[in-house]
């Protein structure tokens, strides 16, 4: 029984090791998701405190 490690130089990596690049692409969508509600937030606050409170 032979013992194939993927850091051992010589033994083949799994295909999906084959990707060159990291693309984060998850991580980009939660922080244009978060910065979005963030704003969403704010617009809302903006809305109740000055146009409801401010008449």
């Amino acid at each position: 029984m032979t013992d194939q490690r993927s850091d051992v130089p010589g033994a083949e990596a799994p295909p999906d090791a084959e990707r060159e690049g990291f693309e984060p692409r998850g991580t980009l969508v939660f922080v244009l998701l978060m910065l979005l509600g963030y704003a969403i937030y704010w617009a809302y606050l903006w809305f109740i405190v000055v146009i409801e409170r401010g008449r």
